[in-house]
C-alpha cells in the first residue's frame, strides 16, 4: 500500500512540475541572414592542408582571412557574408608543403540563408 501512495505521490508531483513547464524562447537564430561558406583546402588525394584562405571582392580587395589547419581536414568556415559575388584565394599553403602550388582563385556567388561547400585542391 506504501507504494501505490507514494507511486501516487510521485505521479501529481510529475505532473504539476510538466504543467509549469514552458519552452525555453530562442533569442537567437541557428544561422544569421547572410550566406555561408564552409570549404576545405586540400591536395589532389584528397587530403587536408594547413593554409589561409582569404575572402574578396572580385576587384581583389581582401575583406577576410581564414586559416585552414590539417587536423580540420582544411577546413574553413567564413559565416554571415552579404550576399553575391565573391573570390576565394589562397596565397601561401603550410610551411611544410615544398611539392604543391596554391589553388587557382575561385569565383564564388553567395546567397541569402544557403550554405556552399567550395573545395580548394592544392595543384
Amino acid at each position: 500500500m506504501r507504494r501505490l501512495g507514494a507511486g501516487v505521490l510521485l505521479g501529481a508531483v510529475l505532473a504539476v512540475g510538466a504543467a509549469q513547464a514552458t519552452p525555453e524562447a530562442k533569442l537567437e537564430p541557428a544561422f544569421k541572414k547572410g550566406g555561408h561558406i564552409h570549404g576545405y583546402l586540400i591536395t589532389p588525394a584528397g587530403h587536408g592542408l594547413d593554409g589561409i584562405v582569404v575572402l574578396s571582392t572580385l576587384a581583389g580587395k581582401r575583406m577576410t582571412y581564414h586559416e585552414t589547419y590539417r587536423m580540420r581536414r582544411g577546413r574553413f568556415d567564413i559565416d554571415n557574408v552579404e550576399p553575391g559575388r565573391y573570390k576565394l584565394h589562397v596565397p601561401t599553403i603550410g610551411p611544410w608543403i615544398t611539392d604543391l602550388k596554391p589553388p587557382a582563385d575561385l569565383e564564388i556567388e553567395v546567397q541569402r540563408g544557403k550554405v556552399i561547400r567550395p573545395k580548394l585542391i592544392a595543384r
